[in-house]
């Protein structure tokens, strides 16, 4: 084993981090597909529908990245880590309760916005628990696995969302958010 990879994943706050954000960037893919394929089959095949939910996810990255700056600034990135996916999480439980289009639509957004406010500080995160001569390599890791999975979660979606219905997937795909909260409570 290389020295890089055997001193990159003796550091435990690492090891833990890597898997639980690969695991949120496969969950964050297994909803996008279920719930687009949802608001598709509820608004009758309605191709305009899937272009206005595209809309509501995208918004969020055009008004919000300025904000997601400041509050990685004033407060700490773990902190903030945690608290998105707690609120992500209680935002899925609502969706599960109401799998409503209107509300799909408004929790989407929201889901969106927090992770668009809680992006800068999972990115510059690395640096605080990796040693500075392995920050480049943690972030091609991490970059790696997040990719890797969500090239796998979409297509476990859609191999999915083909046999079973849409909204009980989607139910499901909100139970990886708390895997990366859990990643926090060392």
């Amino acid at each position: 084993m290389s020295p890089f990879f055997k001193e990159l994943f003796i550091n435990r706050s690492f090891s833990f981090y890597l898997p639980a954000t690969s695991l949120n960037a496969l969950g964050s893919s297994l909803f996008e597909i279920a719930a687009t394929v949802y608001v598709y089959n509820e608004s009758n095949n309605d191709p305009k529908s899937i272009a206005f939910f595209m809309i509501v996810l995208l918004l969020p990255s055009i008004i919000l990245p300025p904000f997601g700056g400041v509050i990685g600034d004033k407060i700490p990135k773990k902190l903030v880590i945690t608290i998105s996916n707690i609120l992500i999480g209680i935002f899925a439980l609502f969706m599960f309760l109401f799998p409503f289009t209107t509300y799909i639509y408004f929790l989407s957004f929201l889901v969106s916005s927090i992770r668009i406010l809680s992006g800068p500080s999972r990115g510059s995160y690395i640096p605080e628990i990796v040693e500075e001569n392995y920050i480049l390599t943690a972030n091609s890791r991490l970059q790696s696995g997040t990719s890797i999975t969500t090239i796998i979660g979409m297509l476990i979606s859609g191999l999915v969302v083909a046999k079973l219905d849409a909204v009980w997937f989607l139910d499901l795909c909100y139970l990886y958010f708390y895997s990366f909260v859990f990643n926090y409570l060392d």
